[in-house]
């Protein structure tokens, strides 16, 4: 690498050999230089039994405390397989306690991934972060796995997140099987848990998930807070999730399962008084498991604990018995859902504990919104072609891929 690896200098990654390296240095300031070919992971460090792939970059002992600029190249073809090891991701732990709240990893996009990791903190881009960093412009294609059971923090994305993230997508599959009958929770297709800690401002903005997240266990099994967008949204300092959508299907095949609750479209726990504004899901949820175990699920959010508003929903849910299961809403806890609406013939439910069932044509109806006070200058669009006529984010109009956008910082 050339460049020093300070702020005005940085290392100037060239190579996948290059990226391997940065774990040599984890405070330092790292930019791509150009496109990066990652293909050659699938042969790196054999264990005897399977290749292991890529190391990810900092773990929960030894963080990366750097800085990261992808400046808008393409990292394609990353192998990791560490089914037994935590904290997996490009980069495995994310600290920002050398400069609280500025550690930034932005315009990183990668593409084609195959990572495995194992029961905690796996995510395409990090397993997990702490101290407020700064996810900006970064997107991830591919296939995440979880192989090991008694698991939490997964994400498209990011596994654990407690900071800024904007602009920011997963296109993808996530897989999840258990065989031993496990508790696995807070899955997201884009962040798995996404928490607040502190007096910055704990956003999740303009970011969206499209896919499946596919889970299948056996008896005993338990699978509870996973949501298309984010799996639980909560923490000390209210987060909030504004602009964003997910189409995510999510698939649950448990038949016996202990427990399976919290399972919605967007989010599926909200722990705290957060706010969730102007946003939309349109993923289907099925569920097949042991009916008397299937509790809070719903199109949008299956567990209302803080103000949620201006958001819809359209998917499909189906399940083979339970309760609380509402179009939009399976449980409205505390907190407030206002102006929000869900569409009672594609999601197939007519019932919800908060928003408003309308029928498909009147969920294709401007006015439906703008009456609610939905903004449709700055925010909301509406053409009656672009996303099945259904409202879409006027940022960006859903395209079933990834875009890539540059940001400047400063």
């Amino acid at each position: 690498m050339t460049g020093s690896g300070t702020q005005q200098d940085p290392y100037i990654i060239e190579d996948v050999n290059d990226l391997q390296a940065v774990e040599n240095d984890l405070t330092a300031y790292y930019e791509l230089g150009q496109d990066i070919d990652a293909s050659a992971t699938q042969t790196w460090n054999w264990d005897g039994t399977k290749y292991l792939g890529f190391a990810p970059i900092g773990d929960w002992a030894t963080r990366f405390k750097g800085n990261f600029d992808g400046k808008g190249f393409k990292i394609t073809g990353l192998f990791i397989n560490r089914p037994t090891e935590q904290c997996v991701g490009l980069f495995g732990f994310a600290d920002s306690s050398l400069d609280w709240g500025n550690l930034a990893l932005q315009n990183v996009t990668l593409k084609d991934i195959n990572i495995t990791g194992g029961d905690h903190y796996v995510g395409g881009l990090v397993g997990a972060t702490d101290c407020s960093p700064r996810i900006i412009n970064c997107h991830v294609t591919g296939s995440l796995t979880v192989a090991s059971g008694g698991s939490r923090f997964h994400g498209g994305l990011a596994g654990l997140c407690d900071g800024y993230v904007a602009d920011c997508s997963f296109f993808g599959t996530i897989t999840v099987t258990d065989t031993t009958g496990d508790r696995y929770w807070t899955l997201g297709g884009l962040i798995g848990e996404h928490r607040g800690d502190g007096d910055f401002g704990f956003i999740i903005t303009r970011c969206h998930s499209e896919g499946s997240i596919i889970c299948s266990g056996v008896a005993g099994s338990q699978f509870d807070n996973i949501g298309g967008l984010v799996g639980i949204d909560g923490g000390f300092a209210p987060p909030t999730i504004q602009q964003c959508y997910s189409t995510m299907n999510i698939t649950i095949n448990a038949p016996g399962a202990a427990a399976i609750f919290c399972i919605a479209g967007f989010v599926g726990g909200d722990s705290t008084t957060s706010g969730i504004s102007d946003c939309y899901a349109r993923g289907d949820v099925t569920i097949e498991g042991d009916p008397d175990n299937i509790h809070y699920i719903a199109g949008f959010i299956a567990f209302n604990n803080g103000r949620t508003a201006r958001c819809y929903s359209t998917g499909l849910i189906t399940t083979n018995g339970g309760t609380l299961i509402g179009g939009f809403c399976g449980k409205l806890s505390l907190g407030s859902i206002t102006d929000s609406f869900w569409d009672t013939e594609t999601s197939g439910t007519a019932t919800s504990d908060g928003g408003t069932g309308k029928t498909t044509a009147e969920m294709k109806t401007k006015s439906t919104f703008t009456d609610a006070g939905w903004d449709f200058t700055t925010i909301w669009d509406i053409d009656g072609i672009t996303n099945d006529g259904y409202p879409f984010l006027d940022y960006r109009p859903p395209v079933g891929y990834p875009y890539v956008q540059a940001i400047i910082i400063g």
